[in-house]
């Protein structure tokens, strides 16, 4: 399967596992969205750059905001990593890791639009490479419906993840 879940409870380090897993691999793109300096923010895993996701003052009338819970994401962030998810998958790139598929992306918000891309690339045979899906424990079979899959691979570590080389 071209799928992977990587899996686990809420708060379990998936993030940093996963920052740490990639971070000196080349063949690898996608997003992960670390906590720094106590800001959710979106990583571009391809280029190493930071873009910010949280704005607190959600009185804003210039920005258009995503509330799930008590964060304030800027849609435009999404529509930004959205942008580069597909960008990795129109490139082949030989691993398109995305972190972390939640309650944003079961209401058909966040990183959905580009998950869909991919896992429609995917069943279409126009992407070749991995997809990697953070998922928690409790969303896995709601995933599977939402996109309409074939039970993924599920790993909890990432010793279980791909072999890859830095190339």
């Amino acid at each position: 399967m071209s799928i992977i879940f990587f899996s686990g409870d809420r708060q379990s380090g998936k993030t940093t596992k996963l920052f740490d897993w990639c971070k000196d691999k080349n063949n690898i793109s996608g997003i992960l969205m670390p906590d720094i300096n106590n800001e959710r923010v979106l990583y571009n895993i391809e280029t190493k750059s930071i873009l910010s996701t949280e704005n607190y003052s959600s009185n804003s009338n210039q920005a258009k905001f995503i509330t799930i819970g008590n964060f304030h994401f800027l849609e435009d962030s999404f529509l930004k990593a959205n942008h580069i998810i597909e960008a990795a998958i129109k490139a082949q790139r030989e691993i398109v890791l995305v972190d972390e598929f939640g309650k944003l992306e079961l209401n058909k918000q966040g990183f959905y639009p580009a998950v869909l891309f991919a896992v429609n690339a995917i069943k279409h045979k126009t992407y070749s490479g991995k997809l990697i899906l953070t998922v928690r424990d409790i969303y896995i079979d709601k995933v599977i419906d939402l996109l309409e899959i074939d039970k993924p691979e599920v790993v909890y570590e990432t010793n279980q993840l791909p072999n890859l080389y830095n190339k």
